[in-house]
């Protein structure tokens, strides 16, 4: 038995219950098939035609979109419990506070050829679902290393590091050349840095004696 669907002015589509029963429990089983993916498995396994246009269509009314996987760096269970530790101590933290801080962070952006195709069909709203992200790569490859901050009132221009993000040079680069006069524009500002190698070295600690600061 067989049902007609017609979506405004839209060509109405015909297919059976089953079909869009074995449609769906496809989709959410195999969250990264694409509709080609699932067309051929309904033509295998119920031995029907179902165009991809239609398998779209159904997976829309029940508003699963194909949409970029989210990702996220492997964290341990020791990354976990310092987050975890981290958020709790500035818990009771005002909106006053928090517009006193300067966030900075340094990322490198990697130069390898990525067009992001792997997608996933997911409900609208879940994309931190752990069903839903994959892991990135971590290795070294060829990229570059941008530095950036930003506080509720300022926008630092972006600075391109060149080579890699030694100590000396996130001193005297970063620390010296921009961190340092923009603190001192910003009377009682805190700023915040992560505590990668490079931050908490002595000749970085240094730099930032005269600065309020917190990991």
């Amino acid at each position: 038995m067989s049902f007609t669907r017609t979506q405004g002015s839209e060509r109405p589509r015909q297919t059976s219950r089953r079909e869009d029963h074995h449609i769906l429990r496809n989709a959410g089983m195999q969250s990264t098939a694409s509709s080609a993916a699932i067309q051929a498995d309904v033509a295998l396994s119920l031995r029907a035609h179902v165009s991809s246009q239609t398998i779209r269509r159904c997976l829309a009314e029940e508003h699963l979109g194909s949409r970029h996987l989210l990702r996220v760096l492997p964290l341990t269970p020791t990354h976990r419990r310092f987050h975890l530790e981290w958020y709790r101590a500035r818990g009771s933290w005002t909106t006053a506070v928090w517009n006193q801080v300067v966030f900075s962070v340094g990322s490198r952006f990697n130069l390898r050829s990525d067009d992001n195709r792997i997608r996933v069909l997911r409900p609208r709203g879940e994309r931190l679902n752990s069903v839903f992200v994959l892991q990135r790569h971590t290795a070294p490859t060829a990229g570059v290393m941008v530095w950036g901050a930003i506080s509720y009132n300022r926008r630092p221009s972006l600075v391109l590091i060149c080579g890699t993000m030694a100590a000396h040079l996130y001193a005297h680069d970063i620390l010296k050349s921009h961190v340092l006069p923009l603190m001192q524009r910003l009377p009682g500002a805190i700023f915040q840095q992560d505590n990668a190698w490079s931050r908490t070295t002595r000749v970085s600690q240094d730099c930032l004696q005269i600065v309020i600061t917190f990991p």
